[in-house]
């Protein structure tokens, strides 16, 4: 029977802890950036030169979150969709993994001080890791006219939609 009285504390002990486990699970997730508002409208039409014609919020992933802009009736006659993501977990793992791809090729020294890597169409797709998150700006662009864009206009534009979403993760 003595045993008893010497339980009742430790299992008071382990509801606390395991209450404290739970409440601070929340706070975690709330520190994910979103990614709608990492690259916001203002961002694109300065790039693009046209406001977005929509957005969507991509549905959360286990260790990312993504947004979809899309684009219309740009003034370079551009229409498409570029995707915004947060990779919040395992990031620099995913980050490190990109060297062994040879799609993928580091940016140049003038990419806007953008430490990153950078993937040629059909990928069209710009890396930066910036602490324990890496974004990522792919761009899914059709011209309209009869003049495509060339691959380096759409590394500038998505290196610099990078550049301005780094300072919101």
């Amino acid at each position: 029977m003595r045993r008893r009285p010497q339980l009742i504390p430790l299992l008071l002990l382990a509801c606390t802890v395991g209450t404290g486990l739970v409440a601070a699970a929340p706070a975690r997730a709330a520190s994910v950036p979103n990614p709608c508002k990492v690259v916001k409208f203002g961002d694109i039409a300065k790039v693009f030169g046209a406001k977005p014609a929509g957005v969507t919020r991509q549905a959360r992933e286990i260790s990312s979150t993504s947004c979809s802009f899309q684009l219309a009736d740009t003034p370079d006659d551009l229409t498409g969709e570029v995707i915004v993501t947060v990779t919040f977990a395992n990031a620099k793992t995913a980050y490190n993994g990109l060297d062994r791809d040879a799609r993928y090729q580091p940016l140049t020294a003038a990419a806007d001080g953008i430490d990153g890597m950078y993937a040629p169409l059909p990928l069209s797709v710009v890396h930066a890791l910036k602490g324990s998150k890496m974004l990522s700006v792919q761009g899914y662009l059709v011209d309209m006219s009869a003049q495509p864009p060339t691959d380096a206009e759409v590394q500038d534009q998505l290196v610099a939609l990078a550049g301005m979403g780094l300072k919101r993760v």
